[in-house]
Order: C-alpha cells, then structure tokens, then sequence
C-alpha cells in the first residue's frame, strides 16, 4: 500500500520523467531521417490515420471547450478567468476523522470565518490538511471552516463514507445551529458551501458568487490548483459546473439582508442589484408587477427597456450588481 501511494503522490513528476526517458532511448537508437525527426530505420516519420484522427478530434474537442466555457461571476459583479470544470470526484477518501455519524476533530487549523473574504484571502494559496490523510483534500477547506465557525468547533462528518458527497447526507447534523440548508442551485449565493455528488466522493467547495446560468465561482482545495506535499492541491477558484448538485449549507451570519427600496418624491424606485436577484423578483418586492409579469404587455419587458435605456445590462445580458438603477412607474 505504501508503495502504491508513493507512486500516486509522485505521478506529477514519474510521467515527464518516463517520457523524457522514452524519447532519450529512441534518439540513442534511432537514425536522424531528413525532416530532422528520429525513426528506428531512417525514413521520415509518419503520422497514422488513427493519430490524425485523434489529433482532429482533439481540436474539436478544444473549440467546443471554448465556447462552452464561462467567465466566472464573482460577489463584486466582476468577471474572472479562471478554469472553468464541469465536474470533479475528490478522488481521495477522508480518513482519521470519524468514529460515529458525529465525525472526529483532526488537527485544529485556525482561520478567520467572519466575512467571506476574510476566509478566502486567509485560505488562498494555502495547503491546509485537517486529517493527515492524502493530503489537502476539498474535505479539509471544509473542516477549517467548521471548526472555526461552528459553536462547537466541530468538522463535517461524511456519514461514514469518506466522501465528501457524504457530507450532505449528514446534512442535519452538518448545519446544526449554524447554517441554513439551501436546496435550489439557482439560490446560491457568495459563502454557500456547496456540495456535488460526481464521481465516486463528490466534492465540496464555498461559493465565491452567485449563481451563473449553471456555473458558480467556486473557493476550494483539490480542484486543480498548485500541487501539495502529500498530495491533493491548494487552495483556488475555479468556475464549476452544477449538474451534480446536492445542496449546500449556507452561514447564517451571511444571510443576505432583504434590500429596502428607495422611493424617489416622484413615486419612482431605485434599486441596486445584488447577486442572487432575479428582475421578475425584484419587481414584485418592488410592487411593480402589476399582476402581469411576462408577455408583450407584461411589466419584465417594459421595465427591461428602462434598464437598457440606463446602460444597466452588461456583456452577457446580465443586470449589473451593486449599481443604482431607477425604475419609473408605468402610468
């Protein structure tokens, strides 16, 4: 077993080294051929059908990449590039951290829990391994922020799977006191900790803004960061695909304050965006509805115009966050 996890901790650098190897040998047996490249007799080397097809395949498969891939929205309203993953299995189980439902402590790691950001900008970067098992796993970003948050101190517990998918199953004991339980992706909103069920043991990450057409921005370990002693990765922000979304467990000191209109003296409203909202919502918070949301007549498309006449929509369509907007009543 442990030479079977030596080669595992050490693949980043056992494939170039082998390849390196591979390509050493066949210049020390092979004859330089005209084009420059080596062949073991001498003629020009050949690209099979099989590998051009894999080639064009391969091209394909980028460009859809490409096109289907998001920028990442985050709490500020801001756009980033960063990887954008439609789905990840935290291919390591947790270990050395439970003996019942309840889950274990493992190794105490402080952290600042009060803001989002205080938790992201303390954490980024960072190798952070709670239960000395396989190095920095998503599970342990989780465990960092449950025992500083919650009364207690205690970690998430897995339901005895050792996945982090599992944690949702526990999902009563895991948000305790401390967290609400939030059930539509669509409700997400920046501190979530969000849980996917991919793969064999899923994964768990904190939500670094709001829902965005199936994808959120995304704080977390083991996500295809800088690598780890040990094994697993740091900690960083991707752009992550929600179609295996379980649920997540959201802080209920970031509860996110209902936004109070601000009439203006000519009846009109101002309003600022903030991530979560959706337009046909806030015009019902705003008494704007009508009783008629959508069609030709309905409230959406004439108050649409107004924001588009305001230049308040961004690239992609979107309302932008945190910027005042005024919507003046139809008479």
């Amino acid at each position: 077993m442990k030479i079977k996890d030596w080669f595992i901790n050490n693949i980043p650098w056992l494939v170039p080294l082998g390849v390196l190897l591979f390509c050493g040998c066949l210049m020390l047996l092979g004859t330089r051929a005209e084009d420059g490249s080596y062949t073991l007799n001498g003629e020009p080397a050949k690209i099979s059908e099989a590998a051009e097809e894999f080639i064009q395949e391969a091209k394909k498969a980028y460009i859809e990449y490409a096109k289907k891939a998001v920028p990442a929205l985050l709490a500020d309203g801001t756009y980033v590039d960063v990887p954008t993953v439609e789905s990840i299995d935290d291919n390591n189980p947790i270990e050395n951290t439970e003996t019942s439902t309840e889950g274990g402590r493992g190794s105490y790691i402080w952290a600042p829990t009060d803001t989002f950001d205080a938790f992201k900008d303390y954490t980024m970067g960072k190798c952070l391994n709670v239960d000395g098992a396989y190095g920095s796993q998503c599970w342990d970003l989780a465990a960092v922020f449950w025992m500083n948050y919650t009364d207690d101190g205690r970690t998430p517990s897995t339901c005895q799977t050792g996945a982090a998918r599992g944690m949702w199953d526990c999902r009563d004991y895991n948000a305790g006191n401390e967290f609400d339980l939030v059930y539509d992706k669509t409700d997400i909103q920046t501190g979530d900790w969000i849980i996917t069920s991919a793969g064999t043991y899923g994964h768990v990450c904190e939500a670094a803004g709001p829902y965005n057409n199936g994808y959120v921005a995304c704080l977390g370990e083991n996500q295809n960061g800088s690598a780890c002693p040990g094994g697993g990765a740091a900690t960083n922000i991707i752009n992550l695909g929600l179609g295996s979304f379980s649920g997540a467990f959201r802080p209920k000191t970031y509860e996110k304050p209902e936004p109070t209109p601000s009439p203006t003296p000519s009846g009109d409203v101002t309003y600022s965006y903030v991530p979560g909202d959706y337009f046909s919502g806030v015009l019902v918070r705003l008494g704007l509805d009508e009783g008629n949301l959508w069609g030709e007549s309905g409230t959406v498309k004439y108050y649409t115009q107004q924001l588009i006449e305001q230049n308040m929509l961004d690239r992609r369509g979107n309302v932008l966050l945190y910027t005042p907007f005024t919507l003046q009543r139809r008479k």
